[in-house]
């Protein structure tokens, strides 16, 4: 014989699991997603610095550039000036 109050029951007892799995699986994806949220905002907080990085490293790299062309430019003249000299006719 069917009893509709034990199949209503059992009904109830199959969807509070159902629930209560969802909810252990909310909990799970709120976790992630609080870990998720973390790491975003330490990369944003990393890129937010980043223009100033590397705006440092170009000043620096233009200033190493701007003494090797320094020296490069005093090679070149001391090396004119050989040519130079070795050009002129010696008195002997």
């Amino acid at each position: 014989m069917k009893n509709p109050l034990r199949d209503v029951q059992n009904e109830l007892a199959s969807q509070g699991e159902a629930i209560r799995a969802l909810q252990a699986e909310v909990a799970r994806l709120s976790e992630v997603l609080a870990r998720v949220d973390a790491t975003a905002g330490q990369a944003a907080l990393d890129a937010a610095g980043m223009p100033d990085v590397l705006r440092t490293a170009v000043d620096d790299l233009g200033d190493r550039i701007g003494r090797l062309t320094e020296q490069v430019d005093g090679i070149v003249r001391v090396g004119d000036a050989m040519a130079e000299l070795a050009l002129r006719p010696t008195a002997d």
